[in-house]
């Protein structure tokens, strides 16, 4: 009789590359599995392109009456985490495509598992499916624009129009699922549509969470029930905050209840605290109110020069309290700007924006965070009264408009029309 050979499965430890992020694979060197971005990559200054991973879209664990829902797959390159170890500080999820879809899609096959998710009933077994959206959204990722897809279905005006299709038949039915496609519609839009232009997402998922909650308590009870939608709902608030401190044309679309209940994990991933974020919020309030309370306004924005970091510890915490100072100076001059113009409140202007544009510049371009910094490099632009400042915003803008997929790509003609905008207001008070 002979004996069987053992023969172990797989590749041996220490040989298989299947885990590896993209990058490593491509260059035939070992990765560390770090995430979101691994540290080999960053050593060798390269972008980590993530990790292949397959999210598999299943049906609701809780049964009901209706056809069966196939199961899909799509391919995204993000790191493999399951629905129970997601955390909500380990992934950026306000940051890149990849970060953002791992995350949500954990997140929303936990819920999946969840019982009595929405109140709603689900009147088509397809009112839920979000892989339309997902793969969308996967496609226009820059590792995959680089490699078009014959397929017909592969077509982005077709993915674009199938998504949408998909998205209408979640808000005709009233699932709450439908926040997280008007949250990817939006994080897409905000990186590459006009910029601050974002309402039309934020009053879409504002009518539709007004059919499952009107208070704060119903709020945070649907929020309880479906993984995911605090932090979805809280990207949106900080879109409609941002979006409306850069074009002064509307007034909060969001209730209090909705930023009062905000995560707190996205004002540690953008590096902005809650604290400067209320300061933005009375900065729009002010516009709306005549009742405005102008010397708690003067106290708030004392308080943020105050907190100013004087010394850093640490390169980490170095980079943390720029992003904190960048956010607290900003919300400072988003402030100071709509007060009657003197030549104390240019004066302040200007030290402001050296300090802001110092900072800036000294925050690293490959930290996550440095997308976020958006809001502060427009009001520099349009406010900024050098040209060393101007040359900071040109850098920015740049930077991110030299992307494989071009992020931000309106916000430089926007600053040069405010700013020229701005010029004019200034010269005709002078007169």
């Amino acid at each position: 009789m002979v004996s069987k050979i053992f023969r172990p499965k797989g590749k041996p430890r220490g040989v298989r590359r299947d885990r590896d992020c993209l990058t490593c694979k491509s260059r035939q060197v070992k990765c560390d599995l770090n995430r979101p971005g691994c540290e080999i990559c960053k050593k060798a200054g390269l972008k980590c392109q993530g990790y292949r991973v397959t999210v598999k879209w299943v049906g609701d664990g809780n049964p009901k009456t209706g056809a069966l829902r196939p199961s899909r797959e799509i391919s995204t390159t993000s790191p493999r985490s399951t629905a129970e170890d997601i955390d909500d500080y380990s992934i950026n999820w306000t940051t890149d495509t990849s970060s953002y879809l791992e995350y949500f899609a954990a997140k929303l096959n936990l819920g999946r598992g969840k019982p009595d998710i929405s109140q709603t009933p689900l009147p088509s077994p397809n009112t839920d499916d979000l892989s339309d959206i997902w793969e969308f959204a996967w496609k226009r990722t820059a590792s995959n624009c680089n490699y078009p897809d014959e397929d017909v279905n592969s077509n982005p005006q077709f993915l674009h129009l199938t998504a949408l299709s998909a998205l209408s038949r979640m808000v005709q039915a009233g699932h709450i699922y439908a926040i997280f496609g008007i949250t990817t519609f939006a994080f897409l839009d905000v990186r590459e549509g006009p910029f601050g232009d974002w309402g039309r997402h934020l009053r879409g998922a504002r009518a539709l969470l007004d059919t499952h909650c009107g208070n704060l308590a119903q709020f945070i009870r649907v929020c309880d029930s479906t993984p995911g939608l605090q932090q979805a709902v809280s990207l949106l608030n900080w879109y409609d905050v941002m979006g409306s401190v850069v074009h002064q044309d509307r007034q909060l679309i969001f209730d209090e209840f909705h930023r009062e209940y905000m995560d707190d994990s996205l004002f540690e991933l953008t590096g902005c605290e809650r604290e400067t974020f209320q300061l933005y919020i009375d900065v729009v309030h002010r516009r709306e109110s005549t009742a405005f309370d102008m010397e708690k306004s003067c106290h708030l924005n004392l308080l943020q020069l105050l907190k100013l970091h004087s010394q850093h510890a640490d390169q980490h915490s170095t980079q943390q309290s720029l992003l904190q100072d960048a956010w607290r100076l900003a919300a400072v001059l988003s402030s100071v700007v709509q007060s009657p113009s003197s030549l104390e409140c240019l004066r302040i202007v200007t030290m402001v924006l050296d300090r802001v544009c110092t900072i800036v510049s000294a925050i690293r371009q490959d930290n996550e965070a440095y997308i976020h910094l958006a809001l502060t490099v427009y009001l520099m632009g349009v406010y900024g009264t050098t040209d060393h400042h101007q040359a900071e915003v040109k850098r920015y803008w740049s930077f991110f408009n030299s992307r494989e997929v071009p992020e931000y790509p309106h916000a430089q003609e926007l600053c040069d029309r405010e700013r020229k905008r701005e010029k004019e207001r200034r010269n005709k008070e002078a007169t």
